[in-house]
């Protein structure tokens, strides 16, 4: 394999640097060390301390409970509460039931009743998605478990289904007494 001129081996060409390697040659020792070596718990230039001082003026940060930032905060590793994806999951399906059931009224008059049964099943699980969604935000309050966001979409569309059904409801209701 060649080079060009000034690459490994060669000299450069004239008026042009000499190729810097980021690493040492072989068997040559490195100029620098920029990172801890393993088993070395600080920089090299700072053995009484793992992390920098911070600078005259320059307020100190500490990480909560006195963790390094790449640790994890949850011996064992981060469990997602179980009741926020259950509240997830229902919110979702609500949704779903919700739409396909008012689309099949849509359709025509055959499927009023597939859409009575969509209703119902839709506000039943938005009912399911509210109580899972707000036993899941407390235990993750307390710091016992994960899932904030699946959590709340489950809560949210949990809620808005719930609303969904009672605007329906109530416009049938209108609607039928009204027009009998």
């Amino acid at each position: 394999m060649t080079y060009p001129p000034g690459g490994p081996g060669q000299q450069p060409w004239p008026g042009q640097q000499p190729v810097q390697q980021p690493w040492p040659a072989p068997g040559q020792p490195p100029a620098q060390q920029a990172w801890p070596v393993p088993g070395q718990q600080s920089w090299p230039d700072q053995q009484q301390q793992s992390w920098p001082s911070p600078a005259p003026g320059e307020q100190s940060w500490q990480v909560p409970g006195g963790q390094q930032p790449w640790q994890n905060p949850m011996p064992g590793g981060a469990q997602t509460a179980g009741s926020a994806i259950a509240s997830l999951i229902a919110g979702l399906a609500a949704m779903f039931t919700l739409c396909a059931g008012t689309g099949l009224s849509v359709v025509g008059l055959g499927f009023a009743l597939a859409a009575l049964v969509g209703g119902v099943f839709a506000l039943g699980l938005g009912i399911a998605a509210v109580i899972t969604g707000s036993i899941a935000r407390r235990k993750i309050r307390t710091g016992a478990a994960t899932g904030n966001g699946m959590a709340i979409t489950g809560l949210v569309l949990g809620i808005l289904a719930i609303v969904i059904v009672l605007i329906l409801v109530a416009v049938t209701i209108f609607l039928v007494v009204k027009y009998g």
